[in-house]
């Protein structure tokens, strides 16, 4: 199915297919089901529509990204260019959803490495943070920005927010880095006199878990390479066999260096390789770097990640993904 949705739209409906059979959106319990989505740069419904995607397509694994600016010329210089069929559009959002006997393994890693502790967000209006453990968030942050060292003080910040709840393992950890969202923020003054975080998000929740992420590339790479090895491993040897029979796609934050060829040429020199640029990266349904075989239905996807139900897809920032796409008999038993 093919889909796109724009501003007017999403409110009403979730997706708007098209190029259909006609046929029932319902499938078969052993067949696969994934979704690859692509927005407008100025599409500011996305967190949205990702949501009511998530709900309609309940624990289909999500990939994809925001497009980048200045596809078109004379008065529409500064808007995306989005492709459905035969159709062109500069606004909104476009995807496919594919069913089928196929899998869709993904991970994602973000640019940053976790630093400082878990704090949760006590007050907040749509974007801006106010509060965070009780505290008023320029007395909060900045307590927080001093205690980290002095070396990731002076780099690049962002901040990871967890509006699912972390798993176990991660609060005992406390590290919601593999669950968070990567945002830009910027601590401004108002006119009130009371120092806020504005955050580039849609919204940030009341309740919600942030925790500081250090811009790091070189880490990044090596969670790149190991959990895409790691991917890989995961596939009998007789997929190397016939390495045609599966594609790999990579979308990955403009930021960052370009990698992910060399480390697919390292990993899967054999399997088709394509992906772009985006400026803003989509993953839902499953997170994390290491994805245990499913034939992708709603049963056997909420089984992973350690039995927790497998969130939503969402909107990330600064990160990189890589999305194995294949026949679900190539599946480790």
């Amino acid at each position: 199915h093919l889909l796109h949705t724009d501003s007017s739209t999403t409110t009403s409906s979730s997706s708007n297919r098209s190029d259909s059979d006609g046929s029932s959106s319902s499938s078969r319990s052993d067949e696969g089901c994934a979704a690859i989505v692509f927005s407008a740069p100025h599409f500011t419904e996305v967190e949205s529509f990702l949501q009511r995607l998530s709900t309609a397509l309940p624990n289909v694994p999500i990939v994809g990204g925001v497009t980048e600016r200045d596809a078109w010329i004379d008065t529409e210089h500064k808007y995306g260019a989005l492709f459905r069929g035969g159709d062109v559009f500069c606004n909104g959002a476009v995807g496919v959803v594919m069913r089928g006997p196929l899998v869709l393994r993904h991970m994602m890693r973000q640019s940053g490495r976790a630093a400082g502790k878990v704090m949760t967000v006590t007050e907040a209006a749509g974007n801006v943070i106010l509060a965070l453990d009780n505290q008023p968030v320029h007395e909060s942050f900045v307590t927080l920005l001093h205690s980290l060292p002095k070396a990731d003080q002076k780099r690049e910040l962002l901040l990871g927010i967890d509006d699912c709840g972390p798993s176990a393992t991660a609060a005992a950890a406390g590290d919601t880095s593999r669950q968070s969202a990567a945002r830009a923020m910027n601590l401004t003054s108002t006119g009130y006199g009371r120092p806020v975080l504005a955050v580039a998000a849609h919204q940030v929740p009341v309740g919600a878990r942030v925790q500081l992420l250090v811009r790091d590339y070189e880490v990044n790479y090596q969670q790149q390479q190991q959990s895409l090895t790691a991917l890989a491993e995961q596939l009998p040897l007789s997929a190397m066999n016939d390495p045609q029979q599966m594609a790999l796609l990579s979308y990955c934050c403009v930021a960052l260096p370009h990698s992910e060829g060399a480390i697919a040429a390292d990993v899967l020199p054999q399997v088709p390789f394509a992906g772009g640029r985006m400026q803003g990266e989509f993953a839902g349904a499953a997170q994390t770097g290491l994805l245990p075989g499913h034939h992708g239905n709603a049963a056997s996807a909420a089984a992973t990640d350690g039995g927790r139900a497998a969130a939503g897809a969402r909107l990330h920032s600064y990160a990189a993904s890589f999305a194995l796409l294949h026949h679900r008999d190539m599946l480790v038993e």
